[in-house]
C-alpha cells in the first residue's frame, strides 16, 4: 500500500526536533548492518515496503547530516512515523539493550529493540 499523498510541510527547526536523522545517518552509514542478527531483527521489525522507504531515508539522513537540513520538507504522517521507528531501531543498534549475557557475549533481546513500533 503506497504512502498517503497528504503531507505536512515542516520547517528546518521542526525537522531538527522531529526526525532522528543524525542517528540514522551515523548507524546507516556504518558497518553495523553487516551483523546477521541485526539484519534479522531489521527484517522482523520492518515490512518489505518499509525497508524500501528506509533505504531512501538513510540516504536522505546522510545527505542532511553532511549538507544540512533543507529549509522546508513535506512529509506524510506515516513517513514521519517511519523516520522515528527507524531512528529508534538505529539508536538500539548503536546502544544495545543488554538483555542477558552468556559467557561474556551480549545479545539483543527480541531482540531488546526498544522504541515506538
Amino acid at each position: 500500500m503506497p504512502y498517503p499523498t497528504t503531507k505536512t510541510t515542516y520547517t528546518k527547526a521542526q525537522l531538527e526536533k522531529l526526525l532522528p536523522y543524525e542517528v540514522i545517518a551515523e548507524v546507516g552509514g556504518s558497518p553495523v548492518w553487516r551483523d546477521p542478527k541485526k539484519k534479522q531483527a531489521y527484517v522482523r521489525q520492518f515490512s518489505d515496503e518499509e525497508r524500501d522507504h528506509a533505504r531512501k531515508i538513510v540516504q536522505t539522513a546522510i545527505k542532511w547530516k553532511t549538507e544540512g537540513l533543507p529549509e522546508t520538507r513535506a512529509l506524510s504522517d506515516k513517513g514521519v512515523a517511519l523516520w522515528r521507528r527507524l531512528g529508534a531501531f538505529c539508536e538500539n543498534l548503536k546502544n544495545p539493550v543488554k538483555s542477558h549475557t552468556t559467557q561474556g557475549s551480549t545479545t539483543l533481546g527480541i531482540y531488546g529493540i526498544r522504541g515506538v513500533f
